[in-house]
């Protein structure tokens, strides 16, 4: 693409980062004031590419480069091999002479020490850490500086990091010969998430081992979801302890939760964690963390509590379905889905995955921090409700509000469905009043019944008239083409924007929760052909063409 293909708001962002690079006094608002008719472009995705370049600046590649010194004795600690390494630092087994006990040890390399920020990151890391005594929380015992090193002593934790307990139920676990933790305690720590007496705690006996592609296994073991919710309870319950304490951790992510033998799930990692007052250390604005698991808010460089419970909401999606919530290809993209909230439904995904659960995980990763648990701990409970079988507090977001949601963060999109929607609004407020309106009086049933079916009319008027708002007639021109043209083939196709995927989605979502509910009413069979109809038009601009056939077929059966 040549510059003068481009956005005129990306041209303005690359030449705000230029100025901005050079060391010249540039603002946001300033630029939105100076184009007034991008100025609600500007302020929206400014931050966000704000965000992008500090990750680019602070991280380079990604990781913290660490030189190849192999260390062997620190003070009074002999070191027995590497476990792991982070942004800020690695982390060591080693033997503690003087008390004859295994430990482990964080260390800043020596080249790092000379950067003040991130001496005073690790130290305040430290600091932090001591201060939280919770049962899920790696305790740390004590800090100290050797040869140069500065370092903090740990509880050794003879667990495994979620993010090597993932790879390894997808398939894609490789050994580590740093590691001291073995290919065997990995398969032992992956069997207990199989086993409901290791990890779910009410004493029945275990399924059968499971055989077969690991993956398919797992997510079609009922058990399987007992010891996620397990898990995402304790790591709940530790992240309210720390909130309570008046810290935040800002990099909740699978690499920084460990999860042992016994099913005990701990927190490490307080590298980036900071005070719920403002720390002097961080200024407002900076953005830290791990990208693919910051919270929306986290581009703007705003956090609070109910940041770490988005990222936890993540870590638990993964869980659920196997695969990361946001999976970009590059940082542009990561960032672009996790301020839009592209977020597919868990059981869209995963089928397996039981409903409760799937509602809880995805209230806690709700891209508005409003629409999200308030607290850690109002997360936990939730999670204890699905355990014990008793009615969980979150509700699922219903089609309208997942839509509304979106039309908030796509204004000038919306706008064209405005109307639509009005409609649906108006439908559902008239269907509730005339709910209220029936319920004491059995004489006016026939009545209720004749407006929830007007009601229902228009709901799908209303839907018909978004799905022509965003479809219009391009699809069956599409398929003709496909039908008459030798050469056509899906690249030539115009595939939808970015912007009408997650309203397509939706148009989707509906009218098969429709054609599935009333598939027996044969006083609605025209409308559920056209559903049908419309369902397998979505699809085939979406690409799949397959499941746009079957839809087909269904209409004209």
């Amino acid at each position: 693409m040549s510059s003068d293909d481009r956005h005129p708001v990306e041209a303005l962002g690359e030449e705000y980062l230029a100025r901005r690079r050079r060391g010249e006094i540039a603002t946001i608002e300033q630029y939105a004031q100076d184009h007034p008719e991008y100025a609600d472009e500007i302020r929206e995705l400014f931050p966000a590419m704000e965000a992008l370049e500090s990750l680019k600046s602070a991280s380079g590649s990604g990781f913290t480069q660490f030189d190849d010194e192999t260390l062997e004795q620190l003070g009074d600690f002999r070191v027995i091999g590497e476990i792991g390494r982070g942004g800020m630092g690695v982390v060591y087994e080693v033997e503690q002479k003087t008390l004859g006990r295994r430990v482990a040890l964080k260390v800043l390399p020596r080249q790092m020490v000379a950067d003040a920020a991130r001496r005073e990151r690790f130290e305040r890391e430290a600091q932090t850490a001591a201060g939280l005594h919770h049962t899920n929380i790696v305790p740390i015992f004590g800090v100290g500086e050797a040869d140069g090193h500065h370092f903090y002593v740990m509880q050794l934790i003879r667990g495994v990091g979620l993010d090597r307990i993932l790879a390894e139920l997808r398939g894609e676990s490789k050994s580590r010969a740093s590691s001291s933790l073995t290919e065997s305690m990995l398969s032992d720590v992956v069997s207990q998430l199989h086993d409901v007496t290791s990890i779910s705690g009410d004493g029945q006996p275990g399924p059968p081992r499971a055989v077969g592609p690991r993956a398919r296994a797992t997510l079609s073991n009922r058990y399987y979801y007992r010891s996620l919710a397990r898990i995402g309870m304790q790591i709940a319950d530790a992240l309210d302890y720390a909130h309570a304490a008046g810290t935040l951790h800002r990099d909740i992510k699978p690499a920084n939760l460990l999860l042992d033998a016994t099913g005990t799930a701990w927190i490490t990692d307080f590298g980036l964690a900071k005070a719920l007052e403002q720390s002097e250390l961080t200024r407002s604005g900076d953005v830290i963390g791990t990208l693919r698991y910051m919270a929306p808010e986290q581009m703007r460089g705003q956090f609070d509590r109910r940041s770490d419970i988005f990222s936890l909401g993540l870590t638990l999606y993964e869980l659920a379905t196997l695969q990361p919530a946001f999976q970009g290809r590059d940082r542009a993209e990561l960032v672009r889905q996790i301020t839009e909230g592209q977020i597919a439904r868990v059981r869209k995904v995963n089928p397996h995955c039981p409903r409760d659960l799937a509602t809880i995980i995805e209230k806690a990763c709700a891209t508005e921090p409003r629409d999200r648990y308030a607290t850690a701990g109002d997360l936990s409970a939730d999670l204890q409700r699905f355990l014990e079988d008793r009615p969980i507090e979150a509700r699922r977001v219903s089609t309208l509000e997942s839509v509304w949601r979106w039309c908030r963060r796509n204004r000038a999109l919306a706008s064209a469905a405005a109307i639509a929607l009005l409609a649906l609004v108006t439908a559902g407020v008239t269907g509730w009043i005339g709910w209220v309106t029936t319920r004491d009086a059995l004489a006016d049933a026939r009545d209720a019944n004749e407006l929830a079916d007007a009601n229902l009319r228009l709901s799908l008027d209303a839907f018909g008239t978004m799905f022509d708002e965003v479809c219009g007639d391009d699809a069956l021109a599409m398929i003709e083409d496909r039908a008459t043209d030798a050469d056509y083939t899906p690249a030539t196709s115009r595939p939808p924007s970015p912007d009408t995927l997650p309203l397509l989605q939706h148009i989707l979502d509906f009218y098969d929760r429709f054609a599935e509910r009333n598939a027996d009413n044969e006083l609605l069979a025209w409308e559920i052909a056209t559903a049908h109809r419309r369902m397998g038009e979505i699809r085939f601009r979406l690409g799949r063409f397959e499941e746009a056939i079957a839809s087909f077929e269904e209409a004209i059966r």
